[in-house]
Formats: structure tokens, C-alpha cells, sequence
């Protein structure tokens, strides 16, 4: 089995650091509405992340009365995905080049945040939390307990 660093390597095209300065410069080159389109074909994420809101409870509540954030969002598949499902998601993510696009290409309501330091949203202000490639996307092992003692 390859080691995480390996394993990294192999899926990139090149290594790079995970600072928001890289991530600024591909969001800068990357056509967001394809890379979101692709992801919104992974069904079994899709049908797992309505599967959870269902066991929740959270599909039984009115989708306008339910607020959701996607925390390191990227192109935001998923929360566009609840969008179409008839939900409010607000997108978060470091890079200010994918927020901003995100706002002005799709109209969403976006932020920055680093989802490690979470001081700027008030506590329990969101019903549902949507993180998917964050919580990998890291040359830090310890980053996933960062992040879930954050939430």
C-alpha cells in the first residue's frame, strides 16, 4: 500500500504545498462550473450525503429552515447539489480567488475561512456542517482532529 505522501504524489499532477497562495493560483486556472459538474456525478457521495440528512432528521425539517455550510468547499459540488434540492448553503473556503469566483460565477453566498479557526461564525449557526476533500487534503496527520474540535 502506498504511504500518504506516496499516495499524494501519485494522484497530483506535481506536489505543492497546501497554503492558500497555491490554491489561489489553481483556482485561478480551473473552470470551476466543469470541475463542479464532475463532481456532482459522484452519486454515492451524493446519495450518502441526502442518505445522512434523511437519518438526521434534517430532510424531515422545511429546506428553507435549515441552514447549511460547506467548509473548504473548492468548487462546491455538494452545496450546489442541496441548492438544487431547494436548501441554503453558504460556502466557505481559504482561498479568496474560489470565493469570490464562486460568488460572482454562480451567485452563491460565500466567505474565506480556515476551517481550523472558526472564530468569526457564531456557535451553533448552522444546522448542518458538509466537509469532504479538507479533511485529506493535508500533509498534516493531525489535521482532521483540528478541524473536528474546531466544528
Amino acid at each position: 500500500m502506498l504511504g500518504y505522501k506516496n499516495r499524494t504524489a501519485f494522484y497530483m499532477k506535481k506536489p505543492h504545498s497546501w497554503c492558500s497562495d497555491d490554491w489561489d493560483k489553481r483556482y485561478r486556472e480551473y473552470n470551476l462550473a466543469e470541475i463542479q459538474k464532475n463532481g456532482r456525478k459522484n452519486i454515492e457521495y451524493l446519495n450518502f450525503m441526502e442518505r445522512a440528512l434523511k437519518e438526521t432528521g434534517i430532510a424531515d425539517r422545511p429546506k428553507d429552515g435549515v441552514s447549511i455550510i460547506e467548509v473548504g468547499c473548492g468548487s462546491g459540488p455538494l452545496g450546489a447539489h442541496l441548492l438544487d434540492l431547494g436548501y441554503k448553503v453558504v460556502f466557505s473556503d481559504w482561498s479568496e480567488v474560489v470565493v469570490d469566483r464562486l460568488s460572482k460565477e454562480f451567485g452563491y453566498k460565500a466567505f474565506t475561512a480556515d476551517c481550523t479557526n472558526l472564530s468569526n461564525i457564531e456557535d451553533e449557526s448552522y444546522d448542518v456542517i458538509l466537509l469532504a476533500g479538507t479533511i485529506y487534503n493535508f500533509e498534516d496527520y493531525d489535521m482532521p482532529n483540528k478541524i473536528y474540535k474546531e466544528f
